[in-house]
């Protein structure tokens, strides 16, 4: 996991708890741990989590018909996130609907190269929609 990755806000693993992200300046990272309170860390101690459907679940991504698929409808668009076993990582595309006639366009526009495996990698992701 690269330093550049990790963000405010973040979940990862510290010593096999999961812990949030709080404070991060030149010397080190600053995590929220649920028993021991604030701590001081460095990239070395932090461990990313995976990135799982029941994530997906929890930022109101709905399950599809397929479950390797999950989408975020917005409005006449939404955020469709794949999993694809052979790259093993989740792929983001946008499916645009059909509001009028309350159907969707059956048209994913994928991103290339968005490769997600980390839960970090998708909040960082979110944020910026």
């Amino acid at each position: 996991m690269k330093t550049t990755e990790i963000k405010i806000g973040n979940t990862l693993l510290f010593e096999n708890d999961i812990v949030e992200v709080v404070e991060i300046n030149k010397e080190a990272f600053y995590v929220e741990h649920p028993k021991y309170g604030r701590l001081k860390s460095t990239v070395i101690d932090l461990q990313p989590i995976i990135l799982t459907s029941e994530h997906l679940k929890e930022h109101e991504f709905n399950s599809t018909k397929h479950n390797y698929m999950f989408e975020k409808p917005i409005t006449d668009y939404g955020y469709v996130l794949q999993y694809l076993d052979w790259r093993g990582s989740w792929t983001m595309g946008i499916k645009y609907y059909d509001p009028l006639n309350d159907n969707y366009i059956d048209e994913v526009f994928q991103f290339n190269g968005v490769g997600l495996r980390y839960l970090h990698q998708f909040e960082n992701l979110i944020e910026l929609l």
